[in-house]
Parts: C-alpha cells; sequence; structure tokens
C-alpha cells in the first residue's frame, strides 16, 4: 500500500507571517492537530503541531496573537513522496520520532500523512499478509 492511498488532501496551510492564533483557529475549525506552514508563494517550510503551540506559545505564556507562525513551527517539514510504501513512511516516521510527513510530488505539498493514517489501514495490511500465507502454504 502506498502513501498516496492514505494521505490526507489537500492541506491545511498557513503563511509564515500569520499570527500563531490563526493557526489555532484552522487547527479547531477543520479538527486537525496540525497546520503546514508556507512562504508566499506556497513553498512548505514547516509545520505547526498542537505540541508546538504547548510548548512555545502556552508555556511561555506568549500572546498568540503577537508571535508569528514561522517563530512557532518546527521546520523543515519533512516529506515523502507519494508512491512510497506507507511501511517505508512508518519507518521514516520512528526513525525521526515524528507523526506526520508532508507529502510532495514535483516539489508541490499535496498531502499529508500521520502514524494515524497508516494505524488505520493497519488491520488490512495483516489480513492481506495472512491471507498471502495461507495461499502460499496451500
Amino acid at each position: 500500500m502506498l502513501v498516496k492511498d492514505v494521505m490526507s488532501s489537500p492541506v491545511v496551510t498557513i503563511e509564515e507571517d500569520a499570527p500563531t492564533n490563526k493557526a489555532a483557529e484552522l487547527m479547531e475549525k477543520h479538527d486537525l492537530g496540525c497546520v503546514i506552514v508556507t512562504s508566499e508563494k506556497g513553498k512548505p517550510l514547516g509545520i505547526i503541531t498542537e505540541r508546538d503551540l504547548v510548548e512555545r506559545v502556552l508555556a511561555k505564556n506568549v500572546k498568540p496573537d503577537a508571535v508569528k507562525a514561522k517563530e512557532v513551527m518546527t521546520s523543515p517539514l519533512i516529506t515523502i513522496e507519494p508512491g512510497e510504501t506507507i511501511s517505508e513512511a512508518a519507518r521514516r516516521m520512528n526513525r525521526l520520532n515524528i507523526r506526520r510527513l508532508g507529502v510532495v510530488y514535483k516539489g508541490q505539498l499535496i498531502g499529508l500523512v500521520s502514524s494515524k493514517d497508516i494505524l488505520s489501514v493497519m488491520p488490512e495490511l495483516i489480513e492481506t499478509i495472512q491471507e498471502h500465507a495461507l495461499i502460499e502454504g496451500e
């Protein structure tokens, strides 16, 4: 199974100079755990997660509307190609201790894949592997 089969698309983005509270508003509005931070030209620069907001805004008692997205984001955005396997995506997330990867095709951000996306299809993969083993066993 490939990344493109499980990724979320389109991606909710915010410009690097937008205030941090705008990122929180977008997350709440779209029921998301993160937003992608982009340049004025739409190039993905980083990601703001709920954890980033807690650690870099709330824990430091900073006014969210006084801090720009680029000051709070985790950068650079770690990416993967849509044609990669979800196993490779899971390995990369595990190796880098992250839960989300931007999906980039020909330099354009086309989606986002999370560990939750991968876990949602794991039962299907396990069943497929078991069926394959049974067929080979016969």
